[in-house]
């Protein structure tokens, strides 16, 4: 099963999105379960452990408790080795889970300033570069806005309502705020920049980092570098809110 999303960062000149399609644990399960096989395999010689971990409820019990079975006398130093392409392919294999399908970010205001755009034209160009994202049927996520960032939170209740007529959600930023891919891009890494600084650039190294992994770099042709931080929030928004659900 594949469930689609949609990732919207309001904002009043730019419009962030992400289109990201994301498979459910049991759709990359096998995969995961033939490399755990095959390093078993190496190890204790038996060939029935893929069904006895594909039949547990717990990898890493049935994992330890066939590994213990081994009558192969071990060498450390293979073992590590192939301890690490083990879990090099145990990551492959879980990364295909998220796919970004395509993402982008829209300058409204054609290069205006924001007081020079009147309130009722900033809604309609809301309105129709939602219209232009597109995008079919999604489940849309928006990030919610604090209460005295009054021009955002109307944006915030604007794509809300354009999305009402499908499934939506919104999460509060200190959900995405602690998710990250490595030790080397936890929030606390970014605890010497200024709390609103520090979430932006947090967001966008972490997605800068997936995109690089899963080689999807591309889909950032032509999208300025200083609107990478909108562009992450629109995509970490949405695995915020799937872990918040599994």
């Amino acid at each position: 099963m594949v469930k689609k999303y949609r990732g919207v960062d309001c904002a009043n000149r730019s419009l962030a999105y992400t289109h990201c399609d994301i498979s459910t644990i049991h759709a990359v399960r096998d995969e995961m379960l033939q490399a755990v096989y095959a390093f078993l395999g190496k190890y204790t010689g038996e060939y029935t452990t893929y069904g006895v971990l594909a039949s547990s409820g717990d990898w890493a019990a049935a994992l330890l408790l066939e590994f213990s079975r081994s009558a192969t006398p071990i060498d450390n130093d293979n073992l590590i080795n192939d301890l690490r392409i083990l879990i090099t392919a145990l990551v492959a294999a879980y990364d295909k889970r998220v796919k970004i399908v395509d993402c982008g970010v829209i300058d409204m205001l054609d290069g205006r300033k924001l007081d020079d755009v009147e309130r009722i034209e900033r809604t309609k160009l809301l309105r129709a570069n939602l219209v232009r994202i597109g995008g079919g049927t999604r489940y849309t996520v928006i990030e919610d806005q604090p209460t005295f960032n009054f021009k955002s939170s109307t944006v915030r209740d604007q794509a809300l309502m354009f999305y009402a007529d499908g499934e939506i959600n919104s999460i509060t930023a200190s959900l995405k705020n602690k998710l990250s891919f490595n030790d080397q891009l936890t929030r606390e890494r970014y605890s010497h920049l200024k709390k609103y600084k520090g979430n932006k650039i947090h967001s966008r190294d972490n997605m800068l980092y997936f995109m690089r992994i899963s080689k999807c770099e591309h889909l950032l042709m032509g999208i300025h570098r200083d609107n990478y931080p909108d562009l992450a929030d629109s995509f970490m928004e949405i695995l915020a809110f799937e872990r918040r659900e599994e």
